[in-house]
């Protein structure tokens, strides 16, 4: 899913996006704040959604950055489609069931947008 973005974000950061597997990313989210690009199918009239995610919350949800977010909801309004709760600062949670199912349902790629180490 990342044919598309994979080269403008090259020419723009100077560096690839690096792809994490399923188990990467619970370690990352495991170790703290990150900011990590999710590109996965959302709906019919979106094939192609982004979302930046994160951190995983205490209370078992994962919380997000949803750019495509139209609307304006008071923290703790629960969304649809999927379920998904809006937060403090226009983020939003979902719980970690949810997430993990964005990978096998929703054909869910994830990358690590910082520049790799040498």
């Amino acid at each position: 899913m990342a044919d598309e973005i994979g080269p403008m974000f090259t020419r723009l950061f100077g560096h690839e996006l690096a792809p994490l597997t399923p188990p990467q990313v619970l370690q990352r989210l495991k170790s703290g704040p990150q900011d990590l690009l999710l590109i996965l199918e959302w709906s019919r009239e979106m094939p192609q959604h982004q979302l930046v995610i994160h951190e995983l919350l205490p209370d078992e949800r994962v919380l997000f950055y949803n750019p495509y977010r139209a609307e304006e909801s008071p923290v703790g309004t629960l969304l649809k489609d999927p379920e998904r709760r809006v937060e403090e600062n226009g983020m939003e949670s979902i719980s970690f069931e949810m997430f993990r199912s964005f990978f096998t349902e929703r054909k869910a790629v994830c990358y690590d947008t910082r520049q790799p180490r040498p």
